[in-house]
């Protein structure tokens, strides 16, 4: 018989009580339904991660950050979150009938500075209390933001998010930034995510456009385009909306500045500026209607660039023990498992679950072979979560692309792992059964290690 994770999810299908009414959207990385459970007169949103997700590494650690996440959000201006036992993976939010805020802003479309003001003041609010938390959403933009009936905001997607309580994998993992590019900071496009300034770049960039109905970079997602933020000064908002106050001008391209050290330091910085911007000076910069002069963008400064020591780097848990899992992608993987789950308890640690993605093809047979092996990694993935939750284990995943024996020595040293425990290999001669992988795993000696047979 097949499992409601092997078949695809209709409307009047009951998920943990919860029955499926409607199929809002379905994106890259998951399905949103609204439900209603029998228990309540409200109504929800599952968002239920697509089977083949594992197979797209970086929309997995998408959906892992906002699920790690959402539990410490509780704020009037982010979208509700709800946590109970689960029988698959999926997020429990709150149904909020709201449009976001790019069906306002369309296509070259601005709206008053009052309307603009308001929001963004909200959104500033929002940003306040994440970073009092040391998260920052890295993602902020008009499809991010909801705007309910009563002139309130709520603000959604927390997949970028970085949070100094949880190892930055984003980060660990992949090498490209992460973001929207006409949105995200110069910085971040160089792989800096623990800094308040993105998010502070990124409101400074959805005031610009509220107000002008124009951004200062092209909307291309090619990156040589984005990176002409490293060198060049933004277009002043008043050469799109001359009618745009001079003061706001100023706090506008003070919230986008190139260089970090220009911007606004602190999110309240910025709300100061924006509660009394009447009272602030009116300036050269802030009068300037101008493009920069054409010398300027023949001859841009010099690119910034990003310190590598300050970049992210929380991998591991102050203070926690790290014991690792691999591989998950095996039928023999129980006894696996279990050591994990007696070993965390025993050394009161973090566990993180490792499946090394070995093969990297565009056969289409074998693409058609990776897509039925993500759905089953999948089932297996899930089964391994609820073992472990059901122990008040909530495990970090890595779903790394490379050679194994790299990969588990790379991700031991990063995350200073005091135990690596090594499940069956999906393979018939097992790879990790292998004699040359224990005694390369052994000259490596990246921390100790044990192997979990069946008995």
């Amino acid at each position: 018989m097949r499992t409601k994770l092997e078949r695809a999810l209709e409307v009047g299908d009951s998920l943990d009580g919860f029955i499926l009414e409607e199929q809002l959207c379905q994106g890259a990385m998951a399905t949103l339904w609204r439900t209603r459970s029998p228990e309540s007169t409200k109504e929800f949103v599952l968002k239920i991660p697509c089977t083949d997700i594992l197979n797209h590494p970086i929309l997995f650690y998408h959906y892992q950050a906002e699920a790690q996440i959402s539990p410490l959000l509780n704020h009037p201006g982010i979208i509700r979150f709800f946590q109970q036992k689960k029988s698959r993976l999926y997020i429990i939010m709150e149904y909020v009938a709201a449009k976001d805020l790019r069906s306002t802003l369309g296509c070259n479309r601005a709206i008053t500075l009052d309307n603009a003001l308001r929001l963004i003041m909200q959104l500033c609010d929002v940003t306040a209390y994440l970073h009092k938390q040391s998260i920052y959403h890295l993602d902020f933009k008009p499809e991010n933001i909801l705007q309910c009936s009563d002139n309130t905001i709520k603000v959604i997607d927390f997949g970028l998010a970085y949070c100094a309580n949880y190892p930055d994998l984003l980060a660990a993992d992949f090498n490209n930034p992460q973001g929207t590019p006409w949105y995200i900071s110069p910085e971040q496009l160089l792989g800096k995510r623990n800094s308040a300034q993105c998010d502070i770049y990124a409101i400074g960039m959805i005031l610009y456009e509220m107000l002008c109905g124009a951004l200062p970079w092209p909307r291309s997602r090619r990156l040589d385009v984005a990176r002409r933020r490293l060198r060049h000064e933004p277009i002043p908002p008043r050469h799109f909306n001359s009618e745009i106050p001079p003061q706001i001008q100023d706090i506008i391209l003070k919230s986008i500045a190139r260089k970090v050290n220009n911007r606004y330091q602190t999110i309240a910085n910025l709300q100061t500026d924006l509660n009394s911007w009447r009272n602030g000076a009116i300036t050269v910069t802030g009068r300037e209607c101008r493009k920069p002069k054409f010398w300027k963008r023949l001859f841009p400064d010099a690119a910034i660039t990003v310190d590598s020591s300050s970049a992210s780097t929380t991998l591991r848990a102050p203070g926690k023990r790290q014991i690792i899992g691999a591989i998950i992608d095996s039928e023999k993987s129980t006894p696996m498992l279990m050591e994990v789950k007696k070993q965390a308890f025993l050394q009161s640690a973090e566990v993180t679950l490792i499946h090394v993605i070995e093969e990297d093809t565009d056969s289409h047979v074998r693409c058609y072979g990776i897509k039925v092996e993500g759905e089953q990694l999948m089932i297996r993935l899930e089964q391994a979560c609820q073992f472990l939750q059901s122990c008040n284990i909530q495990p970090n995943i890595r779903l790394v692309r490379g050679e194994v024996v790299e990969i588990l020595t790379r991700i031991c040293k990063e995350i200073h792992a005091d135990l690596l425990i090594i499940g069956s290999s999906r393979k018939k001669e097992g790879l990790l059964r292998s004699a040359s992988v224990l005694r390369r795993l052994q000259r490596h000696n990246p921390c100790p290690f044990l192997i979990a047979e069946e008995h």
